[in-house]
């Protein structure tokens, strides 16, 4: 198969996962497509795909979720519960992780690049960093929120 039919194939897969709304599905199909052609890349068109498998997976089910149980029990929250929310944090934590690094090593690094997909690539880098830290511990929390500035600044100074 050719890297133009697999491109094919794999945008068509993403769209009917996406569309069922299987978006852990789209998630591991991009990063498994990529990791199998390490020196391709992703249309935009594909890649605000895969932005929002990863929105939804992060804001819509793990967030969600989060703010739920924080807000409706608090700091009164059973031991049972505190595992569970730190479950959901490391979810959010990886899911956040796992597309930085997609962007730092795909993306960003892409020679096809144009200077507008540059910039919307630093601001998306800058709000997963956000999300990231908005469950960080506060050690973290500051050197997250640090590197989320300098993806937005960089993506302003391209401009």
């Amino acid at each position: 198969m050719t890297g133009e039919s697999d491109q094919s194939k794999m945008y068509e897969l993403a769209l009917l996962s996406t569309q069922a709304k299987r978006y852990s599905d789209t998630i591991s199909l991009y990063q498994s497509y990529l990791a199998s052609n390490p020196n391709s890349d992703i249309s935009p068109c594909n890649r605000l795909l895969l932005y929002n498998a990863f929105n939804h997976r992060i804001i819509n089910e793990c967030f969600h979720s989060y703010s739920k149980l924080t807000s409706l029990h608090g700091n009164n929250l059973s031991i049972s519960l505190l595992k569970f929310v730190e479950t959901i944090e490391n979810e959010i934590d990886s899911l956040c992780l796992t597309i930085v690094k997609i962007i730092d090593n795909y993306f960003l690094a892409s020679p096809l690049n144009k200077d507008q997909d540059i910039i919307e690539t630093l601001r998306r880098r800058g709000d997963y960093l956000y999300y990231q830290s908005s469950i960080a511990r506060p050690g973290g929390k500051c050197i997250m929120l640090q590197a989320a500035l300098r993806s937005y600044t960089e993506g302003n100074y391209l401009r």
